[in-house]
């Protein structure tokens, strides 16, 4: 058991560690104390004093890790004998960052497939702008923020990368050598691009009455039924859905008491009532156990897989009752319509032939490295002339699926012109037409229509219908009307059009 420690006189945080022979020994760990020391380090002391101590637990969890693990054990032991023998150790190259990034990585292949395409953009990009192949101790904050300023990520992704790098950086920078991303000085730290800084959140659309009908008769006799049922009658979130338990259903008041998860360090109970159609749904599950619905719950509580796994069998359902038999939408989403137009942006189709010879024309013009004008070339190529798939261009040239779409992305939106192939009826490509959009100005699609579109619907017919903000917030819980109007409120023409006139407007 490792416990931080506060020595007297001493400028730094230490830890009283476990050695692997049992002893225990003190560590500096390398953190300062900063703000006003309380008389006891269970006091909590000031802000400052607060911010200081977490960062070092984080440097404990870290020494810790580092001690449990044999392969950190064995590269200290090689750095100790490097500095006392006065040799020096090949540091990692730019070059070898994908292939290394592939190995961190812990996901399914194709998760892999992507970390590494990743990587290697990172690497190619400071290859260039350095001239040559360096090691990543010379691989400064100002090649790193270049890199970011020449992104156009969304926010999620940017993270992702953004982790992913932190990652590499601190995995394989020699030690004693300072990262970009341990700046001292605050106008020295790395800065977010600023598309991802002024990025405006996609908000959900609801669903009319006529789509939940089809989804209902889509989801009927399926596990998610009932859930569905549940979140289009309470407009709850998905996690309450899922870990709903039955000591929060009252059916003889017809009312559902919950303590939000979001908010639960609050403990603000919130009061919904529950409609016959929930009630009837309710009913009908079995009621033994600590959950309404206990195989959810086991698989949402056990990770980030068991919930994507509830968010895909969603999208399935939804793509099933929402498009037509040719895979394109009945209705449409976020002002994305099917075929390949984005909000504002009119894609012309072509074929690839005449795709080829503008795309080409395009590179020339555009202003990046050569590296990825010829990596542009070669895989517009190799996808409209000699016709392969994505998965034959990645086994030919070596490309990961992120860098194959994001080229032909990047050149559709270049050229103004549509060649990317998708397969007509294809339940993946159901899901993207029916569930995402790609608003204008924005390189990748966005999630609208997913668990949390039944908790826009709820809210946006029960305002529609005649409820009154602060009821609906004793409902859902927030605690700003602001959120409620602008992040969920979506009536729409049909129900603007058949309100009353203004008397301004009649006269």
């Amino acid at each position: 058991m490792a416990s931080l420690k506060l020595m007297k006189d001493r400028p730094n945080w230490h830890g009283n560690v476990k050695k692997s022979d049992g002893t225990r020994t003190v560590v500096n760990l390398g953190v300062p104390v900063r703000g006003k020391r309380p008389a006891s380090i269970r006091e909590g002391g000031d802000r400052a004093f607060k911010n200081s101590r977490i960062r070092a637990e984080e440097a404990l969890k870290r020494l810790v890790a580092s001690m449990d693990d044999p392969h950190a054990v064995v590269a200290a032991q090689k750095t100790i004998v490097r500095l006392k023998g006065g040799d020096t150790e090949k540091e990692v190259k730019l070059s070898e960052l994908p292939k290394l990034a592939r190995e961190l990585s812990d996901g399914a292949e194709s998760q892999k497939s992507a970390v590494e395409g990743r990587a290697r953009q990172f690497a190619d990009f400071v290859r260039d702008r350095k001239g040559k192949d360096v090691p990543l101790s010379q691989v400064g904050a100002k090649d790193v923020q270049a890199f970011y300023d020449s992104l156009r990520d969304s926010k999620s992704t940017f993270r992702r990368r953004e982790g992913e790098l932190r990652r590499l950086f601190r995995e394989y920078t020699p030690l004693g050598v300072r990262t970009p991303f341990e700046a001292k000085r605050k106008k020295d730290r790395l800065k977010r691009p600023e598309h991802i800084q002024s990025d405006k959140v996609q908000h959900r659309t609801p669903f009319t009455p006529e789509e939940l009908k089809k989804i209902f008769a889509v989801a009927k006799g399926k596990r998610l039924y009932p859930l569905i049922v549940l979140a289009a009658g309470t407009g709850l979130r998905k996690g309450d859905l899922c870990t709903l338990e039955w000591d929060s259903v009252d059916l003889k008041a017809g009312m559902l008491r919950v303590v939000p998860r979001k908010t639960s360090k609050y403990g603000k109970e919130v009061n919904i009532p529950l409609s016959p159609s929930v009630q009837s749904v309710l009913k009908g599950v079995s009621s033994v156990g600590k959950y309404v619905f206990p195989e959810i719950a086991e698989l949402y509580l056990s990770g980030r897989g068991g919930s994507e796994t509830l968010r895909r069998e969603l999208k399935v359902i939804l793509a099933e009752a929402l498009s037509d038999g040719d895979g394109s939408p009945k209705s449409e989403v976020g002002g994305r319509k099917s075929g390949g137009e984005s909000q504002g942006v009119a894609l012309k189709k072509v074929g690839d032939a005449e795709a080829y010879i503008k795309c080409v024309a395009c590179i020339e013009g555009l202003g990046t490295t050569e590296r990825r004008r010829e990596r542009l070339k070669e895989v517009a190529r190799l996808y409209l002339l000699e016709g392969l798939s994505y998965k034959q261009i990645k086994e030919k040239a070596g490309y990961a699926k992120s860098q194959i779409s994001e080229a032909l992305r990047d050149l559709e939106d270049e050229t103004g012109l549509k060649f990317r192939r998708y397969v007509s009826g294809n339940t993946r490509t159901k899901i993207r037409e029916v569930t995402t959009c790609r608003p204008s100005g924005r390189r990748y699609r966005q999630s609208v229509r997913d668990w949390h579109s039944f908790r826009t619907t709820w809210i946006t017919e029960a305002l529609k219908s005649g409820w009154s903000v602060a009821d609906v917030q004793k409902v859902t819980g927030h605690a700003e009307t602001q959120i409620v109007l602008e992040n969920y409120f979506r009536p729409g023409e049909d129900h603007l059009k058949r309100l009353p006139v203004p008397a301004s407007a009649a006269v």
